[in-house]
């Protein structure tokens, strides 16, 4: 939910305030890069996890799959003699949430570098390349649509004139 509003905020409020044309560029670079830098954290584990991350196989502890969207379940796996835990939602090569029994086997991508860093995905896909890909869309999109909103309240303003 809050994800949602520190989208929408920035992304709204730069749609609706008329620009002039390098501004307008400007500010859209800048409300994208500040939207990739919200999503960075995530998106660099995962990349690390796609680019440097070991498989082994982990224990269920619990589940709680009761709300679709949020649903997670908490695992246990060992790396040497040291026992790692995590909690997350069930990724790619894992069994359903609903189909899970506490005891099942759990496939987990983790780091050797930091086995804290871990995902219970069997193969982890970061989307770094079409993150980029979309934010430079995304840029493009923002200014188009910044500059036929200018030109909306321009002639608005044109035709609230010629009839006064």
């Amino acid at each position: 939910m809050i994800h949602s509003l520190l989208i929408a905020a920035p992304v709204l409020l730069y749609i609706l305030t008329p620009l002039q044309k390098h501004a307008r560029y400007i500010l859209a670079a800048v409300v994208v890069g500040g939207l990739y830098l919200l999503f960075w954290p995530s998106t660099y584990k995962n990349y690390r996890l796609e680019k440097e991350g070991l498989h082994t196989v982990g224990t269920l502890l619990s589940k709680k799959c009761e709300i679709k969207n949020s649903q997670t379940i908490s695992y246990k796996f060992r790396v040497g003699s040291k026992e790692y835990m995590g909690s997350r939602k069930p990724g790619a090569g894992n069994q359903a949430c609903e189909t899970f029994q506490v005891g099942d086997q759990v496939f987990i991508t983790y780091l050797a570098s930091d086995p804290n860093i871990n995902t219970p995905e069997r193969e982890v896909n970061s989307g770094v390349f079409l993150g980029i890909f979309f934010s430079f869309a995304m840029v493009g999109w923002l200014a188009w649509i910044n500059a036929a909103q200018t030109r909306f309240r321009q002639e608005k303003l044109r035709k609230r004139a010629k009839n006064a």
